[in-house]
């Protein structure tokens, strides 16, 4: 398991347990893990990666990664589709 984390150890985490789909759009993507610091990314998932994220009250690391791994922002909730040339 690939765990991402930009926080250094001194920081105390806090359980996350308020609604967070209404409030970013990778909560489109990710799912919180049950111990509420941690979130995986479904996209990844799916394809057999196992990609988590731990999470403090920010979700820029989550919003990079789906920018950077599956092309997907807030304003192109989808990704972009590649056109291959045959």
């Amino acid at each position: 398991m690939r765990v991402e984390d930009s926080t250094n150890d001194q920081e105390q985490t806090q359980p996350h347990t308020e609604n967070l789909n209404s409030k970013s759009h990778v909560w489109d993507h990710f799912k919180v893990l049950d111990d509420k610091v941690h979130a995986e990314c479904q996209i990844c998932q799916k394809k057999g990666k196992n990609v988590v994220y731990k999470f403090h009250g920010t979700t820029s690391n989550m919003i990079y990664h789906l920018d950077a791994e599956h092309e997907i922002t807030k304003s192109n909730p989808k990704g972009y589709v590649r056109m291959l040339s045959v």
